[in-house]
């Protein structure tokens, strides 16, 4: 009767108030949500038993968790597991739980980067959900897409030692998502210019004049903050 009580004064608060109000709470508060333990899912190998790190950052930065229904979650310590794509935090009893149900998430702060769930075209004709580093807001959204492969064990053979498991670091993809569309893969200055559609004239005059390419993140934020402020 507690709970139902809570939620129902919640849904009232959120009616009144429209979403944009946002309701801060605590990290113990955030503790007693429902999460997966992370460490379970581990069967047969621990990260001791692997070479290389499967995180964009070994070490968990203090960070805060937006919800969809505008409850902020502050003071929790984070890290973003690139191979299994989950946010991961830490109990106070030294725990490490993944966040459940990431799409009823609008953004995950860690540190001072911003990480997003986002939809996104894993191929021309596959859709999937995944975690992305915000690089800036707006109708057109640069969304950093970090990658970790897994490489097994290697018995040894004739000249060669026998290699242990390990995580590698594969260079990061960057996405593009307009107007809160699925986010597309970017790899030419020409691909994103038509990804976004109009301010054509616009968009090739400031990329030849700035020699913009977006294989580079700093001329990709560049060019989607220019296009952004175009009327």
């Amino acid at each position: 009767m507690k709970i139902s009580l809570i939620l129902i004064l919640q849904l009232l608060v959120f009616s009144v108030f429209g979403q944009t109000r946002v309701m801060t709470k605590t990290y113990d508060e955030f503790q007693l949500l429902k999460h997966i333990n992370a460490e379970g899912r581990k069967e047969y190998l621990t990260e001791a038993d692997i070479e290389g790190s499967p995180y964009l950052n070994d070490k968990f930065e203090t960070g805060e968790v937006l919800t969809d229904n505008n409850v902020r979650y502050v003071g929790i310590p984070l890290r973003y597991n690139i191979y299994s794509d989950e946010i991961e935090f830490q109990t106070a009893k030294g725990q490490i739980l993944s966040i459940q149900f990431p799409g009823n998430i609008k953004e995950v702060k860690i540190g001072h980067d911003i990480f997003v769930y986002n939809l996104y075209f894993l191929s021309p004709e596959r859709l999937k959900w995944g975690y992305f580093q915000l690089i800036n807001s707006g109708k057109a959204e640069g969304l950093i897409h970090y990658r970790v492969i897994f490489e097994a064990a290697q018995k040894a053979l004739a000249y060669k030692d026998p290699q242990p498991p390990k995580f590698v670091q594969q260079p990061a993809y960057y996405y593009v998502s307009v107007n809160k569309k699925p986010a597309v893969r970017v790899q030419r200055t020409k691909e994103l210019i038509a990804l976004l559609g109009n301010h054509k004239k616009e968009l090739e005059n400031f990329a030849r004049k700035e020699k913009i390419k977006i294989r580079r993140l700093n001329d990709l934020r560049r060019i989607l903050y220019y296009y952004n402020s175009l009327p």
